[in-house]
């Protein structure tokens, strides 16, 4: 999705948690697995492009295997596969909220608008997941213009889940308040004291 290699969920569809953090684990695994293999083969090679290929090839697998080791939201906006498997293993229904996101971000690749998908608001915002979620939901009620509820929202997501908030989701919800105070009048001191 996006030019990533990530497991398909079916959101209706039950996981066990073990085989899920297998999965991720395993593409940690796997690239170094890949590094390991390329570094050996380097004293076997004769040829220097096939050198060079084969550095280029470990170091990259070396880096990637780091990268997803490391429980982070990368610049691209992707979780690295530690962060998948902490945050699976916190709510239970975070997988079947990757589900849903990738089938949303499948569906608006394939230029579906936002407004014609089925997106439902999360009733509380005490997991990862439901933040996720609530963050989706308001760009589904931005793209719909019911600017009013944005502020709302926003300020159940920053109260209930403001110690799980990570930098990036803070950004996003400033910036949705910031699109849904431009369209509309809205009170521009409860957003002050909101951040």
């Amino acid at each position: 999705i996006g030019g990533y290699c990530n497991l398909y969920i079916d959101e209706h569809s039950d996981y066990k948690p073990n085989k899920v953090s297998a999965y991720f684990l395993g593409g940690i695994l796997m690239n170094f697995f890949i590094a390991l293999i390329c570094t050996s083969l380097l004293f076997w090679a004769n040829n220097i492009w096939t050198k060079y290929i084969l550095i280029i090839f470990a170091v990259m697998n070396f880096q990637l295997g780091v990268s997803n080791m490391i429980p982070q939201i990368t610049l691209t906006g992707m979780e690295s596969d530690m962060l998948k498997v902490i945050n699976q293993r916190n709510d239970p229904n975070y997988i079947k909220v990757l589900g849903k996101l990738q089938r949303i971000m499948l569906e608006t690749k394939n230029r579906k608008p936002l407004q014609e998908l089925d997106i439902t608001c999360p009733v509380k915002f005490t997991t990862y997941g439901e933040i996720l979620l609530g963050i989706l939901y308001l760009d589904f009620i931005i793209a719909q213009r019911q600017f009013q509820k944005v502020p709302v929202i926003i300020e159940q997501i920053i109260r209930e889940g403001g110690d799980i908030l990570s930098k990036q989701n803070k950004m996003l919800l400033s910036a949705q308040s910031v699109r849904s105070e431009i369209a509309t009048p809205c009170d521009k001191n409860r957003l002050k004291t909101m951040w």
